[in-house]
């Protein structure tokens, strides 16, 4: 279904772009300025727009969405179908997932929705496969190390990562963070220089936004460019993740507080947000990564964070966060 062979002869021209720590080759249409990249590439992500996908799916699907479109089907379906998968976001797209190739048939004519659905379902799947899990998370880089804020959506994860982009650290994800075991660490890998924010949060950082585009047509955030917003930078290499701080702001809070949270606590955090998970049991992995983040969550540090509410907060949250990363090993 979805081998090499079945690619456009001239796939091998497409360009190759840095995304989610792999070297992509893809004639998508990308709406962020991704970082070009060089050798053989990780996955080629073919995008075929206009043409049917044709791709016929299982008698039953092993994962089906709870939420519904309006005529009753499941807004996302996952099929096992020879040499991978098959994943149909209704009225959006279906994705065909395979070891090396990811083919993409839009139904829509809003490319800045498959994109993101790409970028949330299709590709963060494809990474589960290869054994990197992908958490729901923010991530910066502070010199040799990163620091994730793990949250769901609404959270205000996005509104941190951003106070450290202000004050010139690195963004390495802003929703979707890939991590790997690498000898005792656990690397952080950078997914696109990227941020979605809700307008009035951009606001508080950036003054005016209405020149920013919408994200995509699934929400109402827009898409912030990193680079050319904030003295903060993406890069393309990956960092230690020492710490994966779980925020919580609260009303009726002053001081900034860093909790520990160890053990199996620790590892069902990393479930909770992890960003396909349903997917993964679906595709029968959930045994599998269980075990992969227990083995994760022995190797870092993770911890409660809770702070007061207001913009007025953050500078402080970002002086803990700094001198807790400052004293791990």
């Amino acid at each position: 279904m979805t081998g090499t062979s079945d690619l456009p002869f001239e796939s091998s021209l497409w360009p190759a772009y840095y995304l989610f720590g792999c070297t992509v080759r893809s004639n998508f249409p990308f709406g962020i300025d991704l970082p070009l990249s060089e050798g053989e590439p990780d996955l080629t992500l073919s995008f075929h727009p206009g043409t049917p996908s044709g791709l016929r799916a299982g008698v039953e699907p092993i994962y089906a969405s709870e939420l519904e479109n309006e005529e009753g089907v499941a807004l996302a379906r996952l099929y096992k179908h020879h040499d991978g998968y098959l994943l149909r976001m209704a009225a959006i797209a279906d994705f065909a997932i395979a070891d090396k190739c990811l083919r993409c048939f839009p139904s829509t004519d809003n490319i800045s929705s498959v994109e993101t659905l790409l970028f949330q379902a299709a590709m963060s799947f494809w990474l589960e496969t290869t054994g990197r899990p992908v958490l729901h998370a923010s991530c910066i880089a502070a010199a040799d190390r990163a620091a994730a804020f793990l949250a769901f959506s609404g959270s205000g994860k996005s509104t941190l990562a951003a106070a450290f982009l202000k004050d010139g650290y690195r963004l390495i994800s802003d929703d979707s963070l890939p991590v790997e075991i690498s000898e005792e660490e656990v690397l952080a890998w950078p997914c696109h220089p990227r941020m979605k924010m809700a307008p009035e949060q951009a606001r508080l950082f950036l003054g005016d936004v209405d020149h920013l585009p919408p994200a995509d047509g699934l929400s109402n955030k827009i898409g912030v460019p990193v680079r050319e917003t904030w003295s903060g930078s993406f890069g393309t290499s990956a960092r230690r993740l020492a710490c994966c701080y779980l925020p919580e702001h609260r009303p009726d809070q002053r001081d900034v507080v860093i909790e520990p949270v160890r053990g199996a606590a620790a590892v069902i955090e990393l479930v909770r947000h992890s960003l396909v998970p349903r997917l993964t049991a679906g595709a029968g992995m959930q045994r599998e990564r269980f075990h992969l983040l227990q083995r994760i969550a022995t190797r870092l540090v993770v911890c409660r964070l809770t702070y007061p509410s207001g913009i007025d907060s953050l500078q402080a949250v970002r002086e803990a966060v700094m001198i807790h990363l400052e004293s791990l090993p």
